[in-house]
C-alpha cells in the first residue's frame, strides 16, 4: 500500500523525498531519536484502522446485498469488523505494525470466488422468498411450511411451496455459487492510506518540533 504514496519532508534548505529518512535526519539534527516517538505512530495507526473498520461496518449494515455491499443478517460480519484490527506497539518506530484479520470465511467476499457447501446444496432465494426490499422473508428454507423439492423443466432443482393448487418457487438448489467480491477491505484501505500517511507524518513532525516552539 505504501508504494503508491510519495511523501517528502522539508526543513532548512533540504528536502527529503523519502519521508522516513527525512524525519530521522530531522531527529538527528535535534539530538533526538525517532524511536522515542513510536507511540505517536501507534496512536495514528489505531485511529486509522478503527475508522476504516467502522466505515466498512457501516457500509455492510444495510438490509440487502448489492453490488458493493453485503446485507446484515446475523450481524456476524459487522462484529468481526469491529474487532478485526490490531496495532503492535514497539520500542522502535520501524517495528510498529497494524494488522486487519478477518475469519477465513470472508476471504471469498473480499476476492470473489466459488463457494460450495460441505454437503448437500446451497439454497438460493428466488423472488417469492424475498420481501420487496430484497430481504429474505424467512431466515432459512426450513421455516417454510408445505414445501417439497422438484426438478424444473430446465433441469434445475427447486424448493416449492404448495398453496392449494398453486406451486410457489422459493429456492433454487445449487451445488456451488459464484460469489462477487463485495467486501472491499483492501481497496478501501488503499484509497484512504495517503490521508493516513499524511496525518501520521504531520503528527511525527509536530512531536519532534514541539519543544522548539
Amino acid at each position: 500500500m505504501t508504494q503508491a504514496v510519495e511523501l517528502s519532508v522539508s526543513y532548512g534548505n533540504k528536502r527529503y523525498r523519502d519521508a522516513a529518512r527525512g524525519l530521522h535526519a530531522l531527529a538527528k539534527s535535534l539530538n533526538k531519536s525517532m524511536d522515542d516517538y513510536s507511540h505517536v505512530l501507534s496512536r495514528e495507526m489505531k485511529s486509522f484502522i478503527r475508522a476504516e473498520l467502522d466505515k466498512l461496518a457501516e457500509r455492510h449494515s444495510g438490509p440487502i446485498t448489492t453490488d458493493t455491499s453485503l446485507a446484515t443478517r446475523t450481524g456476524t460480519l459487522v462484529k468481526s469488523l469491529k474487532s478485526a484490527g490490531t496495532v503492535t506497539e514497539a520500542g522502535k518506530i520501524a517495528d510498529v505494525q497494524a494488522e486487519i484479520r478477518l475469519p477465513g470465511q470472508y476471504k471469498v467476499q473480499e476476492y470473489g470466488g466459488t463457494t460450495k457447501p460441505k454437503d448437500g446444496y446451497l439454497f438460493v432465494p428466488l423472488p417469492d422468498a424475498l420481501n420487496p426490499d430484497g430481504t429474505p422473508k424467512k431466515l432459512n428454507p426450513r421455516q417454510w411450511q408445505d414445501t417439497f423439492i422438484r426438478e424444473s423443466k430446465a433441469g434445475n432443482l427447486i424448493l416449492f411451496q404448495r398453496k392449494g393448487r398453486k406451486l410457489i418457487p422459493l429456492y433454487a438448489l445449487k451445488s456451488q455459487v459464484r460469489v462477487r467480491p463485495r467486501l472491499g477491505l483492501v481497496s478501501q484501505v488503499k484509497a484512504d492510506f495517503p490521508d493516513f500517511a499524511d496525518r501520521a507524518l504531520t503528527a511525527l513532525f509536530d512531536a519532534l518540533t514541539k519543544p522548539l516552539n
